[in-house]
């Protein structure tokens, strides 16, 4: 199963209210729909630029932020469900003023069999693009343990699509591979994102959030937007039922 490597712990213990649903307030989630609101959340000062999760972690906010993902889907991510023309800019292209190119996720329910082909905005785009450049340099930094030439030509043309695409910091610099996030660990980065959001909106953060509330309020946003049939075929529902019990729920 994927999401099996602990990061970090949370000292925030869940409680009833926690685990309630939620919706993101109004600003905060007008916030997270924009690239530059998530790169200040989530800053990277000069100094830090080894800090490569911070990266990952400003591609997490952008993916959940226009696909609304479960913690499980995101964390179970790999390179082969990608797709969209961004995919083909080098990162010296990315840097070029102007340059805009697009990222789409496209996901199959293994239960459902419902295909899902989920556009990136072009800011959250280059972000996620950012990172998965990011990525590549780190995977072939770490193909350097895998010995002869022609093992770590073997372990990057398996790895690059293969490897998570959002995977855990590892314990040590002695890892061959890299492992996939942990879902509580997706829960601690989401939870301090979301709290920076609310804090440079001047919202106060009443409770710990994770994934699933931008799950439920982007449900809710495409519900408004599309109506509930296209809400549905966006979350990856069988039907408007699920779309209908979970507006019933919020109430």
């Amino acid at each position: 199963t994927p999401c099996r490597n602990i990061e970090r712990k949370s000292s925030h213990t869940l409680s009833p209210r926690d685990l309630e649903p939620q919706l993101l307030d109004r600003t905060v989630f007008k916030a997270l729909r924009d690239a530059r609101q998530i790169r200040a959340a989530v800053a990277i000062p000069p100094s830090e630029d080894h800090r490569w999760w911070l990266l990952r972690d400003r591609a997490i906010l952008a993916v959940l932020a226009d696909t609304g993902l479960t913690a499980a889907e995101l964390c179970a991510l790999t390179p082969k469900d990608l797709g969209g023309d961004g995919l083909k800019l080098t990162p010296g292209q990315l840097l070029l003023e102007g340059m805009e190119a697009e990222v789409r996720v496209q996901l199959e329910n293994p239960y459902t069999k419902i295909g899902r082909n989920l556009p990136l905005s072009k800011g959250m785009s280059r972000v996620m693009l950012e990172w998965l450049h990011r990525r590549d340099q780190l995977l072939k930094a770490r193909a350097q343990l895998a010995g002869s030439a022609a093992a770590r030509a073997r372990y990057l043309a398996e790895q690059k699509d293969n490897a998570p695409v959002f995977f855990a910091k590892p314990r040590g610099n002695t890892e061959l591979f890299f492992k996939p996030m942990r879902t509580d660990s997706l829960y601690y980065v989401v939870n301090a994102a979301l709290a920076a959001l609310h804090e440079r909106q001047g919202v106060p953060a009443a409770r710990a959030q994770g994934p699933a509330v931008i799950r439920s309020t982007l449900i809710q946003h495409w519900v408004n937007q599309h109506g509930a049939k296209v809400a549905a075929e966006l979350a990856g529902y069988a039907d408007e039922t699920s779309v209908r019990a979970k507006r019933e729920t919020q109430g």
